[in-house]
């Protein structure tokens, strides 16, 4: 095959048993082999690497065991639902840095104790399915799971998961919570919810905590931010980020910058002064001399809120400011 312009190929249910005969598509980011006969998911050109490759879908195919996935040294997303999988080795993905999104549902790994060890070497992972990856569905609790601290979105459906405890702490930006079809009971489970500062989705139906009649109300008691709810909308789509937005104006108008600062805190203000003539590592900094001076009490407080006024004023935030 000799198509070096070639950037998305589908190669869906041809019966096709090995992965080769690739030299010729160099510029290749998204291939799809679905549905084959495929029982290697590395690249059997030896020596050849799809080094432009971001997506591939081995889904439906004959893997039973991934020990080290080869071939594919920019790949960031992997897709092995509905394989036979029975092993994944710790090493699996140490050749796949980049890795942000992974797929394993419907596969076959026969006990959780240990079995994810190979998400150690993930740490850039930002999306995990898990959903009924498990024969024994005895994934009781997450202890087992590493820290994954740029996770945002985590389904683990059907599992047998019964504590969610401390996931808080291995996985502090998720977004997206999918624990549908589990064995969750515990209403700690939900107080836990207050910890997740970025969580806009929560989904627990089919769990014996839906016996609870007011679990919607419950839910939103712990986390008023949320917008989806056991796949219900709760609240408008965005209506967090809005929230943290309007927080970090009222935080900079009141000398008080908790989140100025952080990763999600420059963001939010990025997005929120969207379009208006604002540096905001200077922001920050300003802000910070300035809350340094009003400490100091005296003339220097008598600046500090003139400073204040012409940072407002010459962000032209001053008819924004909440």
């Amino acid at each position: 095959m000799n198509l070096p312009v070639l950037t998305n190929l589908s190669l869906d249910r041809n019966s096709i048993k090995v992965i080769t005969g690739l030299r010729g598509v160099k510029k290749l980011e998204e291939l799809s082999l679905e549905g084959n006969l495929i029982t290697n998911a590395s690249m059997q050109d030896i020596g050849f690497n799809l080094v432009s490759l971001k997506e591939l879908d081995l889904s439906g195919n004959k893997i039973t065991a991934i020990q080290k996935l080869m071939g594919f040294p920019k790949i960031k997303k992997l897709n092995f639902d509905r394989n036979p999988l029975e092993s994944i080795e710790h090493g699996a993905f140490r050749d796949c840095p980049d890795l942000e999104s992974l797929s394993i549902c419907h596969i076959k790994l026969p006990n959780y104790t240990g079995d994810l060890k190979f998400l150690r070497n993930c740490t850039n992972l930002d999306s995990l399915r898990m959903n009924s990856c498990f024969t024994e569905k005895d994934f009781a609790n997450v202890n087992s799971i590493p820290d994954l601290f740029k996770m945002k979105k985590f389904y683990a459906r059907n599992v047998g998961l019964i504590h969610t405890r401390d996931l808080h702490f291995k996985m502090p930006l998720l977004e997206i919570l999918d624990l549908q079809d589990n064995r969750i009971y515990e209403v700690e489970t939900i107080d836990d919810l207050a910890n997740f500062t970025s969580l806009v989705e929560v989904n627990f139906a089919s769990n014996p905590l839906n016996v609870h009649a007011n679990l919607k109300e419950m839910i939103l008691d712990a986390n008023p931010l949320l917008e989806i709810v056991n796949k219900r909308q709760v609240q408008d789509i965005g209506h967090r980020e809005t929230e943290e937005i309007r927080k970090i104006r009222r935080e900079v108008i009141e000398y008080e910058q908790p989140t100025i600062g952080t990763t999600l805190g420059d963001k939010l203000l990025a997005e929120g002064f969207d379009g208006m003539e604002v540096n905001i590592k200077d922001m920050r900094k300003q802000l910070h001399r300035i809350d340094e001076e009003h400490k100091t009490g005296g003339e220097n407080e008598v600046q500090s809120q003139e400073d204040l006024d012409r940072l407002i004023k010459a962000s032209k935030l001053k008819n924004e400011l909440i």
